[in-house]
């Protein structure tokens, strides 16, 4: 009699343990297939059936269109990904737009698409000896494929 009540509370203890473990590396594993959120300051809003004609694209023969489908990677994985080929840019923005589409270029390649555009990124003082800040900027537009979160093309536009 004793040694099944010994049985019973050793069975009830393990139950217990085993779910604890259980529940940690549930917890352990949804915490890391996470995507590192950026902190993103006055992020542009751009409607999704009115994408922006910008010039300097248009002028590179790039347009971005709607396309009415889900973005296969989620907004945070393409501003995390997009602030690694151009960190400068994503870091000394003074603003960052995001927007998904239909990426065309280069001779009629169409893939779906994300644009990060990084707005007013301070151009480096052309006189390092003086700290008077450069009144230049540049935007960066980073695309990235949207169903494998490659980066297809980068476009810098020097603005005075």
């Amino acid at each position: 009699m004793w040694q099944s009540r010994r049985n019973r509370a050793l069975l009830s203890g393990g139950i217990v343990l085993l779910l604890v473990l259980l529940g940690a590396g549930l917890w352990w594993w949804d915490e890391t297939r996470r995507v590192p959120v950026l902190s993103v300051i006055d992020q542009q809003e751009v409607s999704q059936t009115a994408l922006p004609v910008l010039p300097i694209l248009a002028e590179k023969g790039i347009a971005l269109t709607y396309n009415g489908e889900e973005p296969p990677i989620m907004q945070t994985q393409a501003l995390y990904l997009a602030a690694q080929f151009a960190p400068e840019a994503a870091s000394k923005a003074k603003r960052t737009g995001v927007v998904y589409g239909s990426l065309t270029y280069a001779k009629g390649n169409m893939v779906p698409a994300w644009m990060v555009w990084y707005q007013q990124v301070p151009l480096p003082s052309p006189d390092p000896v003086t700290d008077t800040p450069s009144l230049r900027v540049y935007d960066v537009f980073v695309f990235l494929d949207a169903r494998y979160g490659v980066h297809l093309l980068s476009v810098w536009d020097g603005k005075k």
